[in-house]
């Protein structure tokens, strides 16, 4: 019975812990070297303001019109000093057929001030071009901004939070007891099943966003550990129907055992 519930627990630590990679070690996954390479050398040039040099690296299909315009602009909103550190912050790459999308977040630090530098890199076999370059003003560095704290948060973080903790502690239950439970038929299933949850609720912790998803199913324990440093807290729970069955189940057999004395 011991080996048994070392199984289970086995199992259920693998639904509850995931992506033990570190932010950097993903970044070094998903983000060639000669991509970051590139990306950040394109942010040197518009920070040189090289406009000839930066000009090269655009995709046809986005220059001329009013390209020069946009870039001087882009120029001056970057002319804040020299840039202490660059952090990759995020990135997402899309594959289709021979053709790579890259697109690429950095935040940059100056003296007193930070940025956001957001860069949509296109490779269609014959080299990079870039396809996008956005740069936002941040008031603070994304770590501190989308940092899980309950300092200034509304009465409606406090609700989430609570409901998130509610639906790790049933389920946690639910899978203890289905453990423990004599004469059950196949155990190991329904130990499965307690973790299964309907209807996926989210809630953005920085910004205060929550949504529903009432098709989705999933089997994730729970979530509310940033995904980065640099990214928000997202609170991922469902409607525990995985839970409420094996508790129903149970009541069925208590009832049976009884009548049958």
């Amino acid at each position: 019975m011991k080996k048994q519930i070392h199984f289970y627990l086995f199992i259920f630590a693998c639904f509850a812990f995931y992506g033990c990679l570190t932010h950097e070690e993903m970044i070094d996954k998903f983000l060639p070297k000669h991509v970051d390479t590139f990306a950040k050398q394109s942010i040197q040039m518009v920070k040189g303001k090289k406009l000839d040099s930066i000009l090269a690296r655009f995709d046809e299909s986005i220059k001329g019109g009013q390209i020069n315009n946009t870039l001087y602009s882009i120029f001056d909103y970057m002319d804040k000093g020299d840039i202490s550190e660059t952090i990759t912050t995020g990135v997402h790459v899309k594959k289709l057929n021979k053709n790579i999308t890259y697109n690429i977040s950095y935040q940059l630090k100056y003296q007193d001030n930070y940025q956001l530098v957001n860069i949509v890199l296109f490779d269609d076999g014959g080299g990079l071009k870039i396809k996008g370059f956005h740069v936002n003003a941040l008031p603070d560095s994304l770590d501190k901004l989308h940092r899980f704290t309950f300092k200034g948060k509304s009465f409606k973080h406090y609700v989430f939070f609570l409901l998130n903790i509610s639906y790790i502690l049933f389920i946690t239950v639910a899978f203890i007891v289905c453990l423990r439970t004599k004469n059950l038929k196949r155990k190991w299933l329904w130990a499965i099943v307690t973790i299964l949850g309907v209807g996926e609720l989210l809630f953005n912790w920085t910004s205060g966003a929550w949504s529903i998803k009432p098709l989705n199913i999933g089997f994730n324990i729970s979530s509310f550990i940033q995904p980065t440093p640099y990214m928000a807290s997202i609170l991922k729970f469902y409607i525990p129907v995985g839970a409420i069955a094996f508790f129903i189940k149970k009541a069925t057999i208590k009832r049976k055992k009884a009548v049958e004395g």
